[in-house]
């Protein structure tokens, strides 16, 4: 029976031993939000620990992130900070590519040059980042699977749970945004290098609606209609939805309502991707040992 536990946004992760600290950091603008799909609360204590779960020994997986070698992380700008244990796997998902070409067929390597994000001091290129990382666990009783100094109450379906963890903003941000992070980074993380995601045009990651796509990195889940299986038979694992990143969400959310109030279909309106949801923003996750 698993718990998937999604990690969307701006998050800075250090793994030791069978221990993970996740961090979110404490950006103005940026919300904080734990709880099951579509029904995620604020996060109001600055400690939580996921209990109930089985420790597995999946390492984090550093090819698929913003990882910072160099770097330590400090007590300081945090908003709240997230323990785990180990989980059986991590699942990166709808990965950003420098380029998104159409598929299906041989798909290019990107040129030496080009990018995702960058380091400002140009020491480290990382030509391929999630833009959701999800952590699978195992648990023997959904009674005992709590988050500590919070209210979320698990929920299943089909011996299957899910926890949102939301460390960003609900609503599109600028360069002011942008710049604010990297401040908030500094005093996170020490010796923080600065980062530089591409522009012009800002990389795509791959859509949730799409689970075909090559990037979408679904290495053993497999697509059941709006759902995904763990393995080609089953069990369950989530729905597809449950990938899209909050401020697509809440934009989606925002038009059923006007949708509504002038009286028009919305037969479309969650089976539509939404492009501004697919482009990857520097709300990533970040790694530091």
């Amino acid at each position: 029976m698993p718990l998937y536990v999604f990690l969307h946004g701006l998050t800075v992760v250090r793994q030791q031993g069978t221990d993970l600290e996740v961090v979110l950091p404490s950006v103005s603008g940026h919300v904080q939000k734990a709880g099951n799909w579509l029904a995620e609360t604020d996060i109001v204590n600055s400690d939580l620990t996921l209990r109930g779960v089985q420790t597995g020994n999946a390492p984090f997986p550093w090819d698929s992130m913003v990882f910072l070698p160099g770097t330590t992380l400090t007590t300081q700008s945090r908003a709240s900070t997230l323990h785990l244990s180990t989980p059986r796997e991590v699942l990166s998902l709808l990965t950003a590519r420098p380029t998104m070409p159409p598929y299906p067929g041989p798909q290019p390597l990107p040129a030496a040059q080009d990018y995702v994000v960058r380091t400002k001091t140009g020491g480290l290129v990382f030509t391929q980042v999630a833009s959701v990382h999800v952590l699978v666990y195992d648990y023997n009783d959904e009674n005992e699977v709590f988050l500590e100094k919070h209210s979320w109450e698990p929920c299943s379906h089909d011996g299957a749970m899910s926890l949102h963890i939301i460390s960003t903003s609900l609503e599109q941000e600028g360069q002011e945004h942008e710049d604010l992070t990297e401040t908030v980074m500094s005093q996170v993380l020490q010796n923080y290098p600065g980062l530089e995601f591409k522009r012009n045009p800002r990389p795509l990651a791959a859509p949730w609606i799409d689970p075909q796509h090559p990037y979408y990195n679904n290495q053993t889940l497999y697509p059941d209609g709006d759902h995904m299986l763990e393995r080609a038979s089953g069990p369950y694992a989530f729905a597809l939805a449950e990938l899209e990143h909050p401020t697509a969400r809440m934009l989606r959310l925002e038009r059923l309502g006007l949708m509504v109030r002038s009286q028009r279909s919305i037969a479309g309106l969650w089976s539509d991707p939404d492009v501004l949801g697919d482009r990857v923003c520097n709300c990533a996750t970040t790694g530091t040992p």
